[in-house]
C-alpha cells in the first residue's frame, strides 16, 4: 500500500479540519459544538482505556500474588495474553488522547497556529490508528482495518482536493471508530470481569485468614444507618463480630456491582461514539446540528473509570 509522506499527511490534515469546521459548519456555534463533543468523547474514551489498563496491571499482580499465597500456577501463556492486552489497550488510549488533540485544534481555528496544530494532531491520529494491535479476545481485525482504511481515505481524498468527498469519508471514519469499539466490547468486558472476580477472591481469602483490618466495617454500617437520626453507634464486640461475618458477602456484592457499572460504561461509550459519528455526518451533509453538546451517556463512562482510577 502506498504511504503518504509526513508532509502530505500534514497538508491534508489542515484541510480535514477546514472541510468539516469551515466548510460544513453553518455557524461558529456548530464548530464549537463539534469541538466540545469531540473533546468530551475523546477524554472519556481515554479514561475508559486507562481504567482497563489499570485493571490489567492489577490482574497481573493478583495472579502473581495468588501463585505466592496459595500455589496457584500463573501460566506463562496467560501472562503473555495479559501483557499483549495491556499493550493493545495502551495503544487505544494513545489514539483517544490524539483524538483529543484534534478536538483542541477544532476549538481554536481562529488562532494563528490552528493550521499547524491541526496538521500535527491529525497526522498523529492517522499514525495511532495504523499502529493499533489486535486486542486479544476480539473476534478479528475487520473493524480495525476498516477504520485504518477510512482515516487513510480521508487523507488521500484531501490530497486529491476532493474536499466534499473527504468530509463524507470523515463521517464514515467516525462510524468505523464506533464499530471498532463495539466489536471489542466483549473483550473489554472480559478484562473487567476477570479483574472483578480475581480481586473478590483475593479480598475474601484475606478476610478469612484475618489478614485485613475490619475494625471500621461495622461502625461504618452503623454510621450510615444512624445518620438521619443524629445518633452515634456504640457497638459491643459481639455485635461487631456478628457484622464482620457479612464482609465476604459485601465484597461479593461490590464485585458484582463493578461488573454492572462497567457494562453501563461500555454501552454509554458506544452510544457516545455513535452520537459523535452522527454529528460529523450532519456537518458533512451541510445540515444544522440538533445536538447541543456531548452525549449524556458519558456520565456512566466517567463514573466507572473514576472508580477504577481512584479519581
Amino acid at each position: 500500500m502506498h504511504r503518504l509522506s509526513a508532509r502530505s499527511r500534514c497538508s491534508a490534515a489542515i484541510l480535514v479540519v477546514a472541510v468539516i469546521c469551515l466548510g460544513g459548519c453553518k455557524t461558529s456555534n456548530d464548530a464549537t459544538v463539534l469541538a466540545t463533543q469531540l473533546s468530551a468523547t475523546s477524554k472519556a474514551l481515554s479514561g475508559y482505556y486507562a481504567a482497563l489498563d489499570k485493571e490489567l496491571q492489577a490482574t497481573d499482580q493478583l495472579n502473581i500474588l495468588g501463585e505466592g499465597l496459595n500455589g496457584t500456577a500463573y501460566d506463562q501463556n496467560a501472562q503473555g495474553q495479559i501483557h499483549d492486552a495491556m499493550a493493545a489497550i495502551e495503544e487505544r488510549q494513545a489514539m483517544a488522547d490524539t483524538l483529543g488533540q484534534v478536538a483542541d485544534a477544532f476549538g481554536k481555528l481562529s488562532d494563528s497556529t490552528a493550521a499547524a496544530d491541526a496538521a500535527s494532531s491529525a497526522g498523529k491520529l492517522e499514525g495511532a490508528v495504523e499502529g493499533l494491535q489486535l486486542l486479544p479476545g476480539a473476534p478479528n481485525s475487520t473493524e480495525k482495518n476498516a477504520l485504518t482504511a477510512g482515516v487513510q481515505g480521508v487523507v488521500t481524498l484531501i490530497q486529491q482536493h476532493k474536499e466534499r468527498q473527504a468530509a463524507e469519508k470523515m463521517a464514515d471514519a467516525a462510524n468505523k471508530l464506533a464499530a471498532l469499539f463495539a466489536s471489542e466490547q466483549n473483550a473489554c468486558d472480559s478484562i473487567n470481569d476477570q479483574y472483578a472476580d480475581l480481586s473478590r477472591s483475593f479480598a475474601q481469602e484475606l478476610v478469612r485468614n484475618h489478614q485485613v483490618d475490619t475494625s471500621t466495617f461495622a461502625p461504618s454500617l452503623a454510621v450510615s444507618a444512624l445518620a438521619p437520626y443524629s445518633l452515634t453507634a456504640k457497638l459491643s464486640d459481639n455485635v461487631k463480630n456478628s457484622l464482620d461475618k457479612e464482609i465476604p458477602n459485601e465484597i461479593a456484592r461490590e464485585s458484582a456491582a463493578l461488573k454492572v457499572s462497567h457494562q453501563k460504561a461500555s454501552e454509554g461509550m458506544e452510544k457516545s461514539l455513535q452520537e459523535l459519528a452522527k454529528t460529523v455526518s450532519t456537518l458533512a451533509a451541510d445540515k444544522p446540528l440538533a445536538t447541543n453538546g456531548p452525549a449524556a451517556t458519558l456520565g456512566a463512562v466517567n463514573q466507572w473509570a473514576s472508580t477504577i482510577l481512584g479519581k
